[in-house]
């Protein structure tokens, strides 16, 4: 138990040094402190990858190669339910698509959606935008680190439901040197509300990687498509459009963590660090 909460303090500070220092550089060109030629956008993805990357590193050197191995084969791990794929396609798309139209139905608030009727005239759009966003908006840069590292040993030590509260707060408070970046997703949004969204996907997350068998594929395609979403129905920066998205991801979030209250509430022998 010591050593798995050594190394999650080891991941947890490298992750964050590793990206904030990155970060970092963006936040004082934004305030015109220094200028570099490298634009915020480069900066922010490169900035992403650092928890994957000390995950991958620091599985190597605790368990060398064959763990490694077996680290790595769980990003490529999409044999499951197929019920689990609508779970990662639909679910999110289908609460932000809800929060949109009550948003606009009850306190009569117009917005601009030109990332979907992008895709309506070309639907094709479609995979270039989710593969850009599985690549450079954050999913494949961090789930090796939240999910692939951190979760499994979290779940060593707590319940599923208290791991993702502890996970889904640090992993908020990761993203904190974005909302000071011109130009980030983030920097318009408010922080408190955001939080309360991580902890809230943090929970779906650990459910569909609890039922995949620990597929790290599976919370990348999670994630990617909750930041398609977010980017197809841009509602968050709004007083409004934020509490109707808490609102329907509270509920949701709910009802589907007392469906799998037997698997969410008590501490398991889990672990899928080795296998």
């Amino acid at each position: 138990m010591k050593l798995v909460t050594k190394q999650l303090k080891i991941f947890f500070i490298c992750s964050f040094l590793g990206s904030w220092i990155i970060w970092s550089m963006a936040v004082l060109k934004s305030y015109g402190i220094i200028n570099i030629s490298i634009s915020n956008e480069t900066l922010n993805h490169f900035g992403a990858y650092a928890p994957s990357v000390v995950a991958i590193i620091l599985t190597f050197l605790y368990g060398g190669r064959k763990a490694l191995t077996c680290f790595l084969k769980r990003g490529i791990l999409f044999k499951f339910d197929i019920k689990l794929y609508f779970y990662m396609f639909i679910l999110m798309p289908g609460i932000l698509a809800c929060s949109y139209f009550f948003t606009k139905i009850i306190w009569n608030i117009n917005y601009d959606l030109p990332l979907l009727e992008s895709l309506l005239k070309n639907p094709l759009l479609i995979f270039i935008i989710f593969f850009y966003i599985l690549f450079f908006g954050g999913p494949l840069g961090e789930e090796f680190g939240w999910r692939g590292f951190a979760l499994n040993r979290l779940l060593c030590i707590y319940n599923p439901f208290t791991s993702s509260i502890i996970l889904g707060i640090i992993w908020s408070i990761w993203h904190l040197p974005l909302f000071f970046i011109k130009g980030s997703a983030q920097q318009n949004i408010n922080f408190a509300g955001y939080v309360i969204f991580t902890i809230l996907i943090t929970i779906l997350i650990t459910i569909l990687f609890l039922k995949t068998n620990g597929s790290v594929f599976a919370a990348i395609i999670f994630h990617t498509t909750s930041n398609l979403s977010l980017g197809l129905f841009p509602i968050f920066s709004t007083l409004h459009g934020g509490v109707s998205i808490i609102f329907f991801l509270l509920v949701i979030t709910s009802i589907i963590t007392i469906l799998n209250k037997d698997i969410m509430f008590n501490k398991q022998e889990i672990n899928y660090l080795h296998n």
